[in-house]
């Protein structure tokens, strides 16, 4: 089946959104916010804000879509552009996607959901040697930017200062990233712990993009002194847990799957 013959055979819902993405149903001809566990249709039309994406799960195929975009679009164009990068899950992952929709699932099943898409420790520890030794495959990039004036930030920082983080992705993949805390004293700690599947998905950044994680506050706490922040960066789903343990263990691997690692260097005051 050709991708212009499937897109048409879509069964497709906003799953997660970073920042502003307007919806323009084929029906109507006012934009409107779109909400996550929206229903989209092929002629709708969806226009998105600076730095801003939508995951978008594809029932029908056990799919999920990375899209961002500027100029106005239709759903069928914009899935149709995002095709080729789609990331095949799993068919429970999916089912509890959808049934996460209309509110069936506990915390606990949250986490185990969460855990579906995990393939196995190897990306974890891959992740770790690729920041401990500096070797990044993928072009990737980050910018701290200030809460309360929207300016970027960099060299000292104070304790209690917020910022968000603008995750720019220059590869032809879309990517699933977190940000790693080395403080002062070595320890690696995640700065964006995985809960739940709604945060996996919202960390699902697509290729040649520029989001900004605005639901991810970063707030800067002790110890001071020097401090690294470091964003990774993979074609595959891993577990943030995991990949800090493995560094403060000690404890790498390498893989043939495509990796990127970007740091920033802050000092805490």
């Amino acid at each position: 089946m050709s991708v212009s013959q499937a897109v048409y055979a879509q069964d497709l819902w906003a799953y997660s959104i970073n920042g502003s993405v307007e919806i323009r149903p084929d029906s109507s001809s006012g934009w409107r916010q779109l909400s996550p566990s929206q229903a989209l249709h092929l002629s709708d039309s969806l226009r998105f804000g600076p730095y801003s994406s939508l995951t978008v799960l594809d029932r029908s195929h056990d799919k999920v879509y990375a899209i961002h975009g500027a100029d106005a679009s239709s759903v069928a164009d914009l899935v149709k552009g995002s095709s080729t990068r789609s990331k095949k899950t799993r068919a429970n992952l999916v089912s509890y996607l959808w049934n996460s929709f209309r509110e069936n699932n506990s915390v606990d099943n949250h986490r185990r959901a969460a855990g579906v898409v995990y393939r196995d420790n190897s990306i974890d520890n891959a992740l770790a040697y690729s920041v401990a030794t500096g070797k990044s495959d993928l072009p990737v990039e980050f910018v701290l930017i200030g809460e309360s004036d929207g300016l970027p930030i960099s060299g000292s920082v104070s304790i209690g200062q917020t910022a968000v983080v603008n995750v720019i992705n220059h590869s032809q993949y879309d990517l699933f990233v977190n940000l790693l805390d080395k403080d002062a004293t070595g320890y690696y700690s995640p700065c964006f712990p995985i809960s739940n599947t709604q945060q996996m998905m919202q960390l699902f950044i697509p290729a040649l993009s520029s989001v900004i994680l605005s639901s991810f506050p970063v707030i800067v706490g002790e110890p001071r002194g020097k401090d690294n922040l470091i964003l990774i960066a993979s074609t595959e789903a891993f577990d943030v847990d995991n990949v800090a343990g493995c560094l403060n263990n000690n404890n790498y691997s390498t893989s043939e799957e495509p990796l990127g690692t970007y740091t920033v260097e802050l000092f805490v005051q």
